[in-house]
C-alpha cells in the first residue's frame, strides 16, 4: 500500500494557489514558518512541499529573497 505524504497535499494547494494566480509571477510567496500556520504542519514539511513545487519548476527557493513564482507559470 502506497502512503501518501502530508507534504505532496501541500504542495497541490500552493500548486493550486499559483495555478489560480493568486501569486504572480516574480511574486514572494509567504515565510515558510507563516506557510506552516496556514496549513498547520511544521516548517519541515512546509520545506519539503516548497522543495517539491522547486522541482517542478514552480518556485525558485532564493537565499535571503524567499520562495519566488518562477515567470511562466
Amino acid at each position: 500500500m502506497a502512503v501518501h505524504s502530508r507534504y505532496l497535499d501541500i504542495a497541490a494547494q500552493i500548486r493550486a494557489r499559483i495555478e489560480a494566480g493568486e501569486w504572480e509571477p516574480g511574486a514572494r510567496l509567504p515565510r515558510l514558518d507563516d506557510f506552516a500556520k496556514q496549513y498547520d504542519a511544521n516548517r519541515d514539511t512546509i520545506a519539503r512541499a516548497i522543495g517539491a513545487l522547486e522541482s517542478e519548476g514552480f518556485v525558485w527557493a532564493v537565499q535571503g529573497r524567499g520562495i519566488i513564482v518562477r515567470h511562466g507559470m
